[in-house]
């Protein structure tokens, strides 16, 4: 009861809220003060007997799927279910059950079956409470019958289900405070989600979790007691805040000659006094366009269309400036980037309530000084530590610190089963590990060093920055270009500058090399860390290191052997050897174990993807070939190819005419001769290739790439992920691209065998295999009967060379080459092949660390409509459009197209003309 009174006792206002509930004869009967104060504790006492004593509770008739649910929600009103939507979401990213069975959706019923026990505990209750120090109105009293009537549903409600957690969207309103003591009186786990800004008065919390949306609000009920059970601070909005966006909006709205200006009142606010301040507004003559954003509970549209207000029933896309009453919506209206005032005039709530103006976030705008300007530059800065306090995407040390226990303390609720003692040390290790590495990385290396196992058995540390790595972690990501790759002391500073390695393109010395062979050969800790360090090691040195280092560094390893090598490796060595003519004899001697142990699928793997030859001829220069033997040494994935790709391969019938561009000269004249006629006539042409990454453009609900993939791939390109307004605008362009493209690399057999191995289960099995199929399912809706097709990887076969592209630039007017390399690596590579232009854009999320590159704060989605700008504008008919620039770049090969150009997606091949150091080692 005094959780339910703890807020409403604080406002003066809220028997005005409650408006004609409190009309009843029963309340009207009542004695009170000049103050409205009820007067007589047993008048009061007797008066909520008996009203719970005739009280017909409304309770929740669960079906039997729904007594059987694991978890449960008390969910009503809009905010609460966006809330419970918001944890299933969390649940299901960190890998726990999240599905709920909301109350608030299940069959109401009455019972005339009051417990008597329950109606003694509660008049008890209403006693101690009527002697505390609590004023009572009767709004108030109101609001503890109303408790006490959810308590004996509660009780009926919960009685029936066996769930082992409940979570509730609210700490003080009557429905989920009787829900949440029911349930934990009942054994159950329970869950509070935050759902609006806090204020000194709100209960403290006595939940098992609470999830709140920022520090301050943690700060703040920290201050009203010790919480019961775990405090978390979570984002609702998973998307990166984008503070240059924001300040860039906000500087935009100042260097207006004019404004719009939206006015947003609270729940509570005089609509004679919002009229007042749209009066005044309008006589400012900065203010170019007045609405009033109405709360989502008025009712009253008619009262202000009367008034002639316009009116606003969702927030405006475009910055503006915003006035607001006393609501927390100031805080999500920032991070929008408007320019956000406070005016206290126009509810009749305490000034200053959720205490956004003492902090400095926002100015306040008196009412009665509206009519004149009040936008000056010195608004325009934004304070982020405090902005930090309260929207925990702001990246504060604090905020990146609060998100590493997201997993343990979700855990400790959400898991299916008891953790062991190891495994909470583990959790603990894990929070430790990152909580140094996101904030800290230099004193996390540090003590790496100095201390053995630091943060854990090393091969569970390894397991653990995989997985981050896997998902595209972007605070872990962001660390790889600061590594120093030198000389590695510890496993942690050894995955990091591989890593930097791999991901960044920093390429090792020879001395470099030296270091890190003598790390893992000198390692003496776990086996299967061994094992995977020597793997690496061994990876880096195929890629980076002379035969020599290799030889030596085999005879010194301890678990990796030729005879033990994964198909892949075999395939590297291989090539490798192939290279290194010179040592080719003592190569082939020390690796004769691997190749003498080769299953039919990697000797299949070993001749198609190094071109093995008999007698100075292929042994494979058909993919329809290749395919049949695939399928027949691969019979585990044999049907989902048939299904899943020769299908579309059918669809596409003998339109695939340059598949096998790689392997025969004749095809790769033909695509070459087709470029060349098209330059000759000055006639638009568009190449482009889809691969597993570009399964993003054919994503759809429920298909084979899910929402999880596609932010997986956000973060791998772009380092976050976009905006849903964004993301859709961009993905509609890339299928228009796809449509009106006349040459599509596309994946085909090539792909998978490289992909595969024998112990593959499913085409499926990874994000690139379902990337691969995306693509495969996607494109037949956007086939045309004159598009031909190649292999998805063509560029690298025709485009790496230097010749061919000098050759289609002499034919070309100029070359326009649309590519994030810098001005000085773009132009060592094209100013030989005469006249060229060089369109930037953002780079790669990967390559960001790369001095070939140049970075930019905005990623590519945000701009790509100005680059689409820049090309009309500079491309002509006859012109060479080269575009290097991700899955967004298919874009800019339509609109060269579009502008009468030959336009190709040169992809990767970009890199090896840049020179980048990029390239994959398999």
């Amino acid at each position: 009861m005094s959780k339910v009174a703890s807020v409403i006792a604080t406002n003066s206002s809220y028997d005005n809220i409650l408006g004609d509930r409190l009309n009843a004869p029963g309340y009207q009967s009542l004695s009170v003060n000049e103050d409205g104060l009820l007067l007589d504790r047993t008048e009061i006492s007797q008066y909520f007997a008996d009203r719970i004593g005739r009280a017909r509770p409304s309770y929740y008739k669960l079906s039997r799927e729904e007594r059987s649910a694991r978890n449960i929600a008390f969910a009503s009103t809009s905010n609460n279910r966006r809330e419970l939507a918001f944890l299933q979401g969390k649940l299901s990213q960190e890998r726990f059950a999240s599905s709920f069975i909301n109350l608030a959706d299940s069959e109401r019923a009455r019972s005339n079956d009051i417990s008597p026990k329950i109606t003694t505990a509660l008049n008890a209750a209403f006693s101690l409470f009527v002697k505390s120090s609590v004023p009572l109105t009767k709004g108030l009293l109101h609001q503890v019958i109303a408790y006490a009537s959810f308590i004996q549903g509660a009780h009926l409600t919960l009685s029936q289900s066996t769930a082992q957690v409940l979570v509730v969207a609210n700490d003080h309103s009557p429905g989920p405070v009787a829900y949440a003591k029911i349930a934990s009186l009942r054994g159950m786990k329970t869950v509070y989600l935050q759902h609006a800004e806090v204020t000194e008065h709100f209960p403290a919390l006595d939940f098992d979790l609470s999830i709140l949306r920022n520090s301050q609000s943690k700060a703040t009920y920290l201050n009203r007691g010790t919480p019961s059970g775990g405090v978390l601070v979570l984002a609702r909005e998973q998307r990166r805040l984008r503070l240059d966006l924001v300040s860039k909006a906000r500087l935009r709205i100042y260097e207006m000659e004019r404004r719009p200006v939206v006015i947003y009142p609270s729940g509570v606010s005089s609509f004679s006094a919002i009229e007042r301040l749209y009066r005044s507004l309008k006589l400012n003559c900065e203010v170019s366009n007045l609405s009033v954003k109405l709360h989502p509970a008025a009712k009253n549209y008619a009262e202000y269309h009367s008034a002639g207000m316009q009116t606003l029933r969702q927030v405006p896309g475009e910055p503006h400036v915003a006035v607001c009453g006393n609501s927390s919506v100031v805080i999500e209206l920032m991070s929008l980037g408007n320019l956000v005032y406070q005016c206290f005039d126009i509810d009749s709530i305490p000034r200053d309530y959720y205490g956004f103006v003492a902090s400095g976030l926002v100015k306040e705008l008196p009412a009665d000084r509206s009519s004149e300007p009040f936008v000056y530059k010195e608004h325009i800065p934004i304070n982020l530590v405090e902005l930090g306090r309260y929207d925990p995407r702001v990246e504060t040390l604090e905020n990146i610190a609060e998100g590493v226990r997201s997993h343990r303390l979700l855990r400790s609720v959400f898991s299916d089963r008891d953790r062991t003692p190891d495994e909470v040390v583990g959790l603990h290790r894990r929070e430790s590990l990152l909580r140094d590495l996101y904030c800290f990385p230099d004193i996390a290396i540090q003590r790496s060093r100095r201390v053995s196992n630091a943060y854990g058995d090393d091969y569970w540390l390894i397991r653990v920055l995989e997985k981050l790595f896997a998902e595209r972690d972007t605070r872990l990501v962001s660390i790889f270009s600061k590594i120093d790759i030198r000389h590695p002391q510890s496993v942690l500073e050894y995955w990091l500058a591989t890593k930097a390695i791999d991901w960044n393109g920093k390429t090792p010395t020879s001395i470099d090399l030296e270091r890190i062979v003598m790390f893992t050969t000198e390692y003496v800790g776990g086996r299967d860390a061994r094992a995977w360090l020597e793997a690496k090691t061994f990876d880096i040195i195929l890629r980076h290191g002379e035969p020599a280092s290799l030889l030596s560094f085999v005879s010194r390893a301890k678990v990796i052997s030729p005879g033990k090598l994964s198909s892949n490796r075999k395939v590297s060595v291989d090539r490798y050897i192939r290279k290194n003519r010179m040592f080719c004899d003592r190569l082939r001697v020390a690796f004769e174990p691997a190749f003498a142990s080769s299953t039919p699928l990697e000797r299949l793997k070993l001749s198609v993807q190094n071109k093995h030859d008999i007698d100075g001829n292929l042994e494979y220069m058909d993919f329809r070939v290749v395919e049949e033997e695939f399928l027949e040494v691969q019979p585990t994935i044999a049907p989902e190819y048939k299904s899943l790709v020769q299908r579309t391969y059918r669809v596409l019938g003998g339109r695939t005419l340059y598949v096998d561009v790689e392997r025969n000269p004749l095809q790769r004249r033909a695509v070459l001769e087709l470029v060349e006629r098209n330059l000759k006539k000055q006639s638009g042409f568009a190449f482009i290739r889809l691969s597993d990454g570009e399964g993003f453009i054919f994503q759809e609900p429920g298909g084979v790439f899910s929402e999880e993939d596609s932010l997986n791939r956000q973060r791998h390109w772009w380092g976050q992920e976009i905006e849903a307004s964004v993301l859709g605008r961009l993905r509609a362009d890339l299928q228009s691209s796809v449509y009106e493209s006349d040459l599509v690399g596309i994946p085909s057999v090539y792909r998978f065998l490289r992909d595969h191995s024998d112990k593959s289960v499913s085409l499926l099995q990874n994000i690139q295999g379902r990337g691969l199929i995306s693509v495969l399912n996607g494109l037949p809706r956007f086939d045309t009967p004159n598009k031909r097709y190649t292999d998805d990887k063509a560029n690298l076969v025709l485009f790496t060379d230097h010749d061919v592209v000098g050759h289609l630039a002499k034919l070309a007017g100029k070359v326009v080459v649309v590519s994030s390399g810098t001005e000085e690596a773009v132009a060592a590579a094209f100013a030989k092949f005469g006249r060229f232009v060089h369109i930037p854009v953002p780079t790669h999320y990967k390559t960001a660390g790369n001095v070939k590159y140049s970075s930019s704060s905005l990623p590519l989605p945000y701009v790509y409509d100005d680059v689409s700008a820049t090309i009309e504008a500079v491309a002509r008919p006859g012109d060479l459009v080269l575009v290097a620039a991700g899955v967004a770049g298919k874009v800019f090969v339509r609109t060269g197209k579009r502008m009468g150009a030959v336009a190709l997606d040169m992809g990767s091949a970009m890199d090896q003309l840049l020179d980048a150091g990029i390239h994959s080692l398999y």
